[in-house]
C-alpha cells in the first residue's frame, strides 16, 4: 500500500516542506490497541499515525522548480510505475498555499527512472476560482490516449492540454459537482 502525504520536516528533521511517499506491506500491518489514545496524541503536528509495516520511503522536497528533475528512489518504490500526485510548490522562496495564492503543481514521477516532471497547473492557479471552496482532488493518465484527466471538488471533470498546464476541454463542468456524489 502506497501513502504519499504532505508534510513539513524532510531529511534531519529541518523545516523543509515535501511530499513524503510511504510504502507498506498491509499485511504487516499491526492492530492500534488503543486508537483513542492514538487520535488524542494526533493533531496538526502529527496529522499522520503508523506502528509498521514500513516497507520504503522517500521525501521529496516541494521547493524543486518546475521542469524535469532526477530523484533518487529506494528500490522497493522504483517498482511502482508511474504516480501523478498533486503538490503545492514552495520553490524559490514561495510559502505554502493560501486559499487565495493557490501554487498547485502536478508531479508527474516515473518511479522506475526516478525522473520527474513538475508541471504548474496555470489554469488553476490564476483562474477564476474560490481556492478555498474549489481544488483539484486527482489525476490519472488515460491509457488509451495517454491524456491526462482531473476530477475537483466543486469543479468537475477536466483533461489537461498536452503542455498539461491548461485545460483542453471539461466533459463535465459545474460548481456543484462532488466527485462521489
Amino acid at each position: 500500500m502506497l501513502v504519499w502525504r504532505i508534510e513539513q520536516g524532510g531529511v534531519g528533521g529541518n523545516d523543509e516542506r515535501g511530499v513524503r511517499l510511504s510504502l507498506f506491506d498491509a499485511n504487516s500491518l499491526p492492530t492500534i490497541a488503543a486508537p483513542e489514545d492514538v487520535i488524542n496524541a494526533m493533531g496538526k503536528a502529527s496529522p499522520f499515525h503508523v506502528a509498521g509495516g514500513e516497507i520504503a520511503t522517500a521525501f521529496l522536497s516541494t521547493a524543486l522548480d518546475d521542469g524535469e528533475h532526477h530523484v533518487e528512489l529506494p528500490g522497493a518504490l522504483q517498482r511502482l510505475g508511474e504516480l501523478l500526485i498533486l503538490a503545492e510548490s514552495t520553490a524559490g522562496g514561495r510559502m505554502p498555499a493560501t486559499s487565495d495564492r493557490p501554487n498547485l503543481r502536478l508531479w508527474i514521477l516515473d518511479t522506475a527512472t526516478g525522473r520527474l516532471e513538475i508541471v504548474p497547473q496555470d489554469w488553476y492557479n490564476t483562474g477564476p476560482y474560490d481556492f478555498g471552496y474549489q481544488w483539484v482532488t486527482r489525476m490519472a493518465r488515460l491509457p488509451s490516449t495517454g491524456d491526462i484527466v482531473g476530477e475537483g471538488i466543486r469543479l468537475g471533470i477536466f483533461r489537461l492540454d498536452p503542455t498539461r498546464r491548461r485545460i483542453a476541454d471539461w466533459p463535465v463542468q459545474h460548481v456543484f459537482y462532488m466527485p462521489e456524489g
